[in-house]
């Protein structure tokens, strides 16, 4: 495998699980996944339930979040450039798992102009806070035939 091919592997395995969507999917998929070795060691048919059970929204979760991630990137590659300003980052509690335990989340909101109409945007949830530049200017992709739909490259 050449090496910028491993770097585009690499990358794209990264963004799938730096987001909530995909740490889910790879939490169901990794208990699924011992789950499955456990019935084909001892096939009792509630392992192979369990296995099933487990993998199913595993696969769901990660294709979903794959299939998001790809229409991002082709955005990035193909959309209109414009320039955007950052207005912060978002954080969020995903959950509350007791007194202490918690997951947090970021994003970042901005906004862009396009054809005089002003449209605020989102990114994608990022498990560790972006860093933005100091002067909050982004370069968001816009899809020229919905311009409500875009993607900005963190």
């Amino acid at each position: 495998m050449s090496a910028t091919r491993f770097m585009g592997v690499r990358n794209a395995i990264t963004r799938l699980f730096s987001t909530g969507w995909g740490i889910l999917g790879s939490l169901f998929a990794f208990c699924g996944a011992i789950s499955a070795i456990g019935a084909l060691l001892d096939p009792l048919p509630e392992r192979v339930v369990l296995s099933v059970v487990l993998l199913v929204p595993a696969v769901i979760l990660l294709s979903v979040h794959a299939i998001a991630l790809h229409k991002d990137r082709v955005l990035l590659r193909k959309g209109q450039k414009v320039s955007g300003q950052a207005q912060g980052i978002l954080n969020g509690v995903l959950f509350h798992s007791g007194p202490v335990v918690y997951t947090r989340h970021f994003s970042v909101r901005f906004h862009y102009t396009v054809d005089g109409v002003r449209y605020t945007g989102r990114s994608r949830f990022y498990w560790m806070a972006p860093i933005l530049p100091p002067d909050g200017h982004l370069t968001v992709f816009v899809d020229p035939a919905n311009p409500q739909r875009c993607a900005v490259d963190l």
